[in-house]
Parts: C-alpha cells; sequence; structure tokens
C-alpha cells in the first residue's frame, strides 16, 4: 500500500436529545482523527466536547417609570390629604416618600399604602408644619424615577351664624 498524500479519517458521534422530556440531555462529540503521510508517520488524535441544551427563563429589566405623577393638593387644615401615584419597573421599584428632601417615616399620621405598582402618601389631620414639597422616588437596580408636588394648607373657614 502506498500513500502519495496524506489521508485522514474522522468518526464522530452524538447523543439526540431526550423524547420524553422534551429537554436534551449533554451531547458529547467524540472525533477520532487518524492521519498517514506519504512516508507512513502515523498519527492519531482524540477529542471529545460536551455541550448541552437548556431552557432560558428572560426577566426583562426596565428602570422605574412613573405612569400617574403626584398631583397638586390644597388641604383645609385639620382635613387628611393624600398623594397618589403610579410606578412601573422590573425588578418592582422601591418607593421612598419625602416632604423637603427630607425622608419620611411612617407614624400615627403618616401612612404609606402601597397596592401592586400604585403608591400613596396618608397625612391626617393636616397643619401648617405639613405645607410644601414632596416627592416620591422610585429606585431598583436599574435607575431611579422622581415625582414631586406641593401641598397648600387652606385656613379653615369660619362658620357662618345665621342671626335674626
Amino acid at each position: 500500500m502506498s500513500f502519495t498524500s496524506t489521508q485522514r479519517h474522522q468518526l464522530s458521534r452524538a447523543w439526540p436529545s431526550s423524547a420524553r422530556s422534551g429537554t436534551s440531555r449533554p451531547r458529547p462529540e467524540r472525533r477520532f482523527c487518524l492521519s498517514v503521510t506519504s512516508s507512513g508517520q502515523r498519527t492519531s488524535t482524540w477529542t471529545e466536547e460536551v455541550t448541552s441544551c437548556g431552557k432560558l427563563k428572560v426577566i426583562p429589566s426596565i428602570e422605574p417609570l412613573f405612569t400617574r405623577k403626584l398631583d397638586v393638593l390644597e388641604v383645609i387644615e385639620g382635613r387628611n390629604a393624600r398623594f397618589d401615584c403610579k410606578v412601573s419597573g422590573t425588578p418592582s421599584p422601591k418607593v421612598i416618600w419625602s416632604h423637603f428632601d427630607h425622608p419620611l417615616i411612617e407614624s400615627e399620621d403618616i401612612r404609606v399604602l402601597r397596592e401592586g405598582g400604585r403608591h400613596s402618601l396618608f397625612i391626617s389631620h393636616v397643619t401648617n408644619e405639613d405645607e410644601g414639597f414632596y416627592t416620591v422616588t422610585a429606585c431598583n437596580s436599574h435607575g431611579e424615577a422622581e415625582s414631586s408636588a406641593e401641598l397648600y394648607i387652606q385656613e379653615p373657614r369660619p362658620a357662618i351664624s345665621s342671626q335674626m
């Protein structure tokens, strides 16, 4: 037997995916390569590669966005005030309320309500000290958004008595 050039032979085999589960198991791919030169020198190589297939769940990443911003409020002193907003984002944003850039802490008179993407700040029995700018900040790992509005406190109107 004589060879005039290098000859190569390659064998390979791959495993099929699992029909039962609908997913693929790791698939080894084996290759054997035999080379013979014209001088009769033989070389062989063996390679094995393992690849796998799987399901990937993609979760979108979205920065916070106010779909309803805060509105200016005018409230009579002693009454209740309520700021409402709606925010979206993935992952769900953390919401922080502030008054003149000071974070608000929930108390007997200040309550924060959360329902899905709806957020409300409830202030009971407002006084002149409650007047001013309120800001709601929504943040997640992809960004931050703000909405601000002013609360105006009106003096209570005196009761009109009718004496005739």
